[in-house]
């Protein structure tokens, strides 16, 4: 039985279960409530965090810009981004 999230971390579970599923099945290939039992939270929940599967798969891809600009554009050396990034395990 998987356990409760905590409030403050279902978005982010969110955001990791879709990463998961989609990854494993494609985005058109997965169901919102699966992705809510993966991450652990109600059906009920992913709404009120995104509206719609094409606004969890914006926010994906927005954070993805992200992590690559905060590990490697903005790191002096190809070494430190590497670095970074395995240290955070992205």
């Amino acid at each position: 039985m998987p356990q409760a999230v905590p409030l403050s971390d279902k978005r982010a579970a969110l955001l990791d279960a879709a990463l998961q599923v989609f990854s494993e099945r494609g985005v058109d290939g997965v169901a919102v409530p699966e992705i809510s039992r993966r991450a652990s939270v109600a059906t009920g929940t992913l709404p009120r965090y995104f509206p719609s599967k094409e606004a969890l798969v914006n926010e994906l891809y927005l954070h993805s810009v992200h992590v690559v600009q905060v590990n490697f554009v903005l790191q002096p050396t190809f070494r430190d981004a590497c670095y970074r990034l395995l240290r955070n395990r992205v």
